[in-house]
């Protein structure tokens, strides 16, 4: 039986928030906005860095409770705050883990967060791609198929 990441965390979400807040002035970002959207059911944080000279903005927003979640659970999950505490570690830990990734040069910046980089419409760079391949605006090229005699 798995058991979800960080589910048995104690740290305050205060905590975590300025972990990230530290850790993003480690790599240099010029800021960070931290976002809760009850609504939607979704906490993250909004971050401004320069590469090569030209500003970008990446957001990352996490749906508290994954697709299929009963509404029963995701009601109560305005009132858990296990739950919220456990989504913030994650987030950091994912962050750092892909920070570092970056710092040893495993990635590129771009490349690995290519997705939450926010355009000028306000939308980010994945919403777009994905529109763009359900609209056959972009082909992918998939590997060809392995052939059998």
């Amino acid at each position: 039986m798995s058991r979800d990441a960080y589910a048995d965390t104690s740290v305050p979400v205060s905590r975590t928030q300025e972990a990230i807040r530290t850790l993003l002035l480690r790599y240099h970002a010029a800021g960070v906005q931290f976002a809760e959207d009850w609504d939607r059911n979704q906490f993250g944080f909004v971050f401004g860095i320069k590469r090569g000279g030209v500003p970008l903005t990446v957001r990352m927003l996490i749906d508290v409770w994954p697709a299929g979640t009963p509404s029963g659970v995701m009601r109560a999950a305005r009132r858990c705050a296990q739950r919220e505490r456990q989504v913030w570690r994650a987030l950091y830990h994912y962050l750092k883990a892909q920070l570092e990734a970056i710092a040893f040069g495993l990635r590129t910046f771009e490349s690995t967060f290519l997705a939450d980089i926010v355009l000028r419409d306000g939308r980010v760079m994945g919403d777009q791609i994905r529109e763009w391949l359900t609209e056959g605006k972009i082909i992918l090229q998939l590997p060809a198929p392995e052939i059998r005699t």
